[in-house]
């Protein structure tokens, strides 16, 4: 069952994302880039790879972000 928390992603350089979320991720390929206190909604953005990305999806719902971070 996947978590009612959202993951907004936005492809990166090299085959990796962008994700924000107010989830904390952990794991293998997950590096936070930065912790909230400067988002506009106060969620975490991370860099992960398409295999920390591909775990990820069969979490949480993922939502593509069409506007820059």
């Amino acid at each position: 069952m996947k978590s009612k928390m959202t993951v907004e992603y936005m492809p990166s350089y090299g085959g990796s994302y962008y994700l924000t979320t107010s989830a904390l991720l952990e794991g293998a390929g997950i590096k936070m880039a930065d912790d909230g206190r400067n988002h506009k909604r106060g969620k975490k953005t991370y860099h992960v790879t398409e295999k920390a990305f591909e775990k990820i999806k069969k979490e949480y719902p993922v939502i593509r972000n069409t506007k820059s971070f």
